[in-house]
């Protein structure tokens, strides 16, 4: 029994609950995204201590350096900015914002089979450059296609993610390529929205970079 005792006593101190704040945010740093997700669940001790250690802000600047949107990068400036913002709780607000980057990528990914910002965090980590890379094997269609998915027309303005593409032409920019930030319900309504949106916008310029492909082939 005492030994038994002392087991269950090493357990306790081994428990995420009663590791400091600093230790928590250390491990946190190491863990996936759905591993924070999962463990803030666990219990309310671990889910405050998520809170207080800023956990979500943190992975939010570690998952922006990687993938560099531009309008990810001003929406979380609007943080520090207004109501809204603080009615919609700051942790909530960067878990919104990273969703947004990883379903950002995938639907780049899914459409044009790259991502700009992800070839050059792998191109960095090797020392060498995207551009240079692409000029040696790509042709000017697949680097526009490169640089289109940079992200650079999709903007947040006055608390809306717009699609602002004037390079498309025959683009009809309504109503439903503006998603206002704070109007959805929760992050699961707003992130179906968001990624109809996008799916619908990049399917339309997939079909343009298409047609130009066949343009080419047929004047050879």
């Amino acid at each position: 029994l005492i030994l038994l005792d002392s087991l269950l006593q090493e357990f306790q101190r081994m428990s995420l609950v009663c590791v400091d704040i600093y230790l928590f945010d250390k491990i946190c740093s190491f863990l996936r995204l759905q591993d924070i997700a999962q463990l803030e669940q666990t219990c309310k001790t671990l889910f405050f201590k998520t809170e207080e250690a800023g956990v979500w802000k943190k992975k939010l600047s570690s998952t922006a350096d990687k993938f560099n949107y531009g309008f990810v990068g001003d929406a979380s400036k609007a943080v520090h900015l207004g109501e809204e913002v603080a009615q919609f709780g700051e942790k909530c607000f960067y878990k919104l914002l990273i969703s947004l980057i990883l379903t950002t990528n995938r639907a780049f990914k899914k459409y044009f089979q790259c991502c700009f910002w992800e070839e050059r965090y792998i191109d960095n980590n090797r020392k060498s450059q995207v551009s240079e890379i692409f000029e040696e094997e790509g042709d000017e269609i697949s680097m526009k296609e490169l640089n289109f998915t940079r992200g650079d027309s999709i903007v947040f303005r006055d608390g809306n993610i717009v699609i602002d593409d004037k390079d498309f032409p025959g683009m009809e920019l309504n109503v439903k390529y503006q998603l206002n930030i704070f109007d959805a319900p929760d992050n699961a309504v707003f992130l179906k929205c968001y990624t109809a949106c996008i799916e619908g916008y990049f399917q339309y310029v997939e079909r343009y970079f298409d047609v130009l492909r066949e343009q080419i082939f047929l004047a050879h």
